[in-house]
């Protein structure tokens, strides 16, 4: 202990109170113009270099709060989506919703199958630390966050054809010139790895098309399957989406909410959800649906004269 009090000094200084060890190799920081630091030419140049590397991302639009704020825009840009009869068809701009979950904050209920930020980014698509890639989502207009298109498995998928309960398909976002087209993905459980919060078989996108992106869509009642396979699917009609490869059902997790720059989202998973008796819960439940994007109503138009006697009346 002595030698330890030998070897400290304190050093009383009008900016500043300290203590520090006399070592050859340390490297303090500098409180006063009286104060040497051992090493203090390469540090110097340490930090130099730090400024000029965080000018020249920045000069080229490369910081991540940058990046950020450019992906949240892409996601909330608004698509403009038509219902032009009941049937969900091939191509055709659809969003995907758990219709039976309650929002505390809404007066209605439903959340939407939701991308996230990580998705779009290139560096982190299929190594990205998030526990979840997708979430449902109580945002309700449409947007590159929330719409999807149906595929067909084979590559003829003719444009407004509809789609029947039973047959295979992929569920893939709206490619663009900046974005390439993904693939909602359903990935197995990993024994000693949590893939989520909830533990289950958790989804993703991927730009390649595999076994794994194939999806069918079953009637929700099990009494209405048999009758309902081969026909047409109807929007708002409430179905099961079936992975072809789990054999899972896609679920939403409302134990389970992340909280994202969007707001507080609920966990997307794969998993079948069964009550007592073996009957299935609101979990599953999944609606193809479209929230029909308004009709904007412009003002009349007003001439010249009408805006100046709005303006400056005639006095009678």
């Amino acid at each position: 202990m002595g030698e330890v009090k030998r070897n400290m000094k304190k050093i009383l200084d009008p900016e500043c109170i300290y203590m520090f060890v006399r070592s050859p190799h340390a490297i303090l920081n500098q409180y006063s113009s009286r104060t040497l630091l051992n090493q203090w030419e390469e540090q110097h140049r340490c930090r130099e270099w730090d400024i000029f590397c965080y000018c020249r991302t920045r000069a080229g639009g490369g910081l991540l709060m940058e990046q950020t704020h450019l992906r949240a825009a892409y996601l909330l840009k608004e698509i403009y989506l038509e219902k032009a009869d009941s049937l969900v068809k091939y191509l055709q701009r659809i969003q995907i919703k758990a219709p039976h979950v309650p929002i505390p904050s809404h007066e209605s209920n439903g959340v939407y199958l939701s991308a996230t930020l990580s998705d779009f980014d290139e560096t982190v698509l299929r190594c990205s630390g998030r526990s979840c890639q997708l979430s449902w989502s109580s945002h309700y207009l449409p947007c590159y966050k929330n719409v999807y298109f149906l595929k067909k498995m084979n590559q003829g998928t003719v444009e407004n054809e509809p789609v029947n309960y039973g047959e295979e398909f992929y569920i893939s976002t709206i490619p663009d010139d900046d974005h390439e087209q993904l693939y909602l993905e359903a990935n197995y459980k990993v024994i000693g790895v949590m893939n989520n919060a909830s533990g289950h078989s958790s989804i993703d996108f991927t730009p390649h098309a595999s076994g794994s992106c194939l999806w069918k869509a079953i009637a929700a009642k099990p009494e209405e399957r048999e009758v309902k396979h081969g026909k047409p699917i109807h929007i708002d009609d409430s179905v099961h989406l079936v992975n072809i490869r789990l054999g899972q059902k896609l679920a939403v997790e409302p134990n389970f909410v992340y909280r994202t720059m969007f707001g507080r989202e609920y966990e997307a998973s794969v998993h079948n959800h069964t009550a007592l008796g073996g009957r299935n819960r609101a979990e599953n439940s999944i609606t193809f649906t479209l929230n029909v994007s308004p009709v904007r109503k412009w003002p009349p138009a007003f001439s010249l004269d009408q805006m100046h006697s709005s303006i400056n009346p005639v006095e009678q």
